[in-house]
This record gives structure tokens, sequence and C-alpha cells, in this order.
């Protein structure tokens, strides 16, 4: 009877064990963060509003690209968390860009968190900078 009982608490035990460790999430994709130097041109641009299906009304964005590319591409004036942008400058910057593992439907794959501003020039005359 006492080796029956054991057996039995002995087997609860095991699949108790197994069936916690089952339940981990190692398997599940996992966001990539790795740190980028990124350009932001002194001039703006424009890009389609996610929502505006007709494509009629374009919003205004800065221009951007990472080191290594060579076409500056649109990202909202929201697109770098901690990072604000002043027209007529041109900003050398270090940013955190994370790929994202399950992106929302409706954004994009990456997100930008400012690490650093390395650099901040004034193009132009001051006075257009406004």
């Amino acid at each position: 009877m006492r080796t029956e009982i054991y057996l039995r608490t002995l087997l609860i035990a095991f699949v108790t064990i197994l069936g916690l460790t089952s339940c981990t999430n190692e398997d599940e994709p996992k966001d990539i963060t790795k740190e980028v130097t990124m350009y932001v041109s002194s001039e703006t641009g424009t890009m389609d509003d996610f929502f505006d299906a007709d494509k009629t009304d374009p919003i205004e964005c800065m221009l951007v690209k990472e080191q290594g590319e060579d076409e500056y591409r649109p990202l909202a004036f929201c697109g770098i968390q901690g990072f604000e942008y002043e027209k007529g400058y041109e900003y050398d910057l270090r940013v955190n860009k994370t790929t994202l593992a399950n992106p929302p439907a409706d954004g994009s794959i990456y997100k930008y968190q400012l690490v650093r501003v390395v650099e901040k020039r004034l193009v132009g005359n001051p006075n257009e900078a406004e």
C-alpha cells in the first residue's frame, strides 16, 4: 500500500514538473534590439496617413536614413522615442532599433528609441529654420 501511494505521488510530481516546464516561452519569437547610427535631414518630407485610404491627405514627416543607406525615407515626427525634431537642423543620432517579433498590423516592424544626439547642425539661414 505504501509503495502504491509513493508511486502515485511520484507520478503526480513528474506530470506536474513536465507540465510546468513545457509552458515556457523559449520557442516564441523575441524582439531583437541593436544600436545603430541614424541621420535625420534638415528638410521634411511627406508620407501617406495609414488611415487615408484614398491617399489624398499626405502628412509632413522627417526624413531619416541609417548608416550605410543612400536614400532618406519618411518617418513620423514621433517615430523615435525621446527625440524632438527641429526643422532646419541635421542630426546624427545613436538609436536602439528594435525589430518587433509580433508587430502591430497597422504599424512598422521597427521601433526606435533615442540613445543620444551625437551631433546637431544648423543648415542654411537661421531665419529659414523657423
